[in-house]
């Protein structure tokens, strides 16, 4: 009985171990993903954008994309992307989104379809003709930062 204890205790410690590496590992990870996002700084993009007296946000480059669906995909994304960077906020709500889109030129017609294939940037709630809202995720503010990012010195 005596030896049983002795070899569990050994591949308890074991355990402990592995997993004590295995959370330093993910711990890493977080923090690289941290360093991912909120690399792009205000001040690097001033040029692209200007807030007006009631504190909307414009976007003073075209939106790139060759057909409606990516531009309303990208436009989405980037606005969502200048929200959380000029006004600390990561919703919107639709008739937001849809009048910077208009200013964009870009149509609004079957927006939700173009954005329910991005999930992953970003998150509709609500249905239409209810009120919808829009959030930005964590892999949506990486693309909006390249986004961003490939506009710079345009």
């Amino acid at each position: 009985m005596e030896e049983f204890n002795k070899n569990l205790i050994e591949i308890l410690q074991e355990i402990n171990s592995k997993l004590d590496k295995l959370l330093e590992g993910k711990q890493s990870l977080t923090e690289n993903n941290n360093k991912r996002v909120n690399t792009l700084i205000k001040e690097d993009i001033n040029e692209l954008v200007h807030i007006d007296d009631q504190n909307h946000i414009h976007f003073l480059q075209e939106v790139m994309g060759d057909k409606a669906p990516e531009k309303q995909v990208n436009g989405t994304v980037i606005y969502l992307t200048l929200n959380h960077k000029y006004k600390s906020s990561d919703t919107i709500g639709s008739a937001e989104l849809g009048e910077f889109l208009t200013k964009q030129g870009i149509p609004t017609k079957n927006l939700s379809r173009s954005l329910r294939k991005y999930k992953s940037f970003v998150i509709q709630k609500g249905t239409a003709g209810k009120s919808v809202t829009y959030t930005i995720t964590r892999p949506g503010l990486i693309r909006g930062e390249q986004l961003l990012n490939s506009y710079k010195g345009n």
